[in-house]
């Protein structure tokens, strides 16, 4: 019994090693000890994120966002001006049926799978915007959680999501982009 514990305990040990060498080797390691919160869009009772829009509706009826998010028309906006990249996180075959014109699909559970993606398109500094489905989804909180550990500086998230997207008849792609 002892040495069938002992040869797991070493097995684990082995395979923690090899996964802190393998951080360490990486062009941007991720922190082992963490230092920032979560991002969450729960909460409306902040500011939205552009302190001249007061409490509005866009034509979807969606409302001014909470601090760190932003709504589909400042989504719009930011895409149109070129000045964002946009992250899908939603699962592949949801982002095949269709999403928002040149975003890229990093589905919230799998980030680990697209880190090459995610690295050849969004640098650190870049202002990104991740989005889900809808108001009630979380996906798009939990990415941009995940990229803020990971040293993302200017990271929102569009809270309407695809069902605000859609509703206010903005131009949609289909299609893996593959």
């Amino acid at each position: 019994m002892v040495k069938y514990f002992a040869g797991g305990l070493a097995i684990i040990v082995v395979a923690a090693g090899i996964g802190l060498a393998q951080n360490a080797m990486r062009s941007r390691p991720i922190k082992l000890i963490q230092t920032i919160e979560p991002v969450s869009t729960a909460s409306h009772d902040s500011p939205a994120v552009d302190s001249t829009d007061t409490a509005k509706s866009d034509d979807s009826g969606e409302q001014s966002a909470p601090q760190g998010s932003v709504s589909a028309e400042q989504t719009l906006a930011l895409l149109q001006g070129g000045a964002v990249v946009i992250l899908d996180a939603r699962a592949p075959s949801a982002y095949a049926d269709g999403h928002i014109p040149g975003a890229i699909n990093i589905p919230y559970d799998k980030l680990p799978d697209y880190l090459d993606v995610l690295e050849t398109s969004a640098a650190p500094n870049e202002k990104v915007i991740c989005y889900c489905w809808s108001p009630t989804c979380d996906f798009s909180d939990q990415l941009a959680t995940e990229l803020k550990l990971m040293g993302y500086e200017n990271v929102l998230v569009f809270t309407g999501g695809w069902d605000h997207w859609t509703a206010a008849g903005y131009d949609t792609e289909k299609g893996t982009g593959e």
